[in-house]
């Protein structure tokens, strides 16, 4: 990623990248032993990596294990801005830039939600460590 971020002359930017897979592998034998596969609402179709790159903006080299999602990003981008949320929205996710700046653990307000008619199971709520499916 540090290649990329200089051959593309971001370096002189005070911006960052972020990099998110999408859910799961197609293959089960991928997903690192974890049950379902991409389109599940199990942990193999949920789970995937992600990776925040930003020089001037924290540390390198760290890896986090807490769930987090697209539902995030908005509040985390206003976060690392100095931005205010926007008044009278409720947004779903919950900022990370104490995790990312300060290493402080994430303490989500509410659970992460996936909801997916066309599969069995239908849902999954997710809070800390726990993951319930239904």
């Amino acid at each position: 990623m540090p290649r990329l971020y200089h051959l593309v002359g971001w370096s002189t930017f005070l911006c960052g990248v972020f990099f998110s897979a999408d859910h799961g592998s197609y293959r089960e034998d991928r997903n690192g032993g974890l049950s379902g596969n991409k389109g599940s609402n199990f942990q193999g179709g949920l789970l995937s990596p992600g990776i925040f790159f930003w020089p001037k903006g924290f540390a390198r080299g760290r890896v986090e294990d807490q769930a987090c999602g697209a539902v995030d990003l908005l509040p985390t981008l206003c976060g690392l801005v100095g931005v205010d949320k926007p008044k009278g929205v409720h947004l779903d996710g919950e900022d990370l830039t104490p995790l990312l700046r300060e290493k402080k653990p994430l303490v989500r307000q509410q659970p992460l939600f996936w909801y997916n008619p066309e599969e069995w199971p239908t849902a999954a709520l997710r809070m800390g460590d726990y993951t319930l499916v239904g």
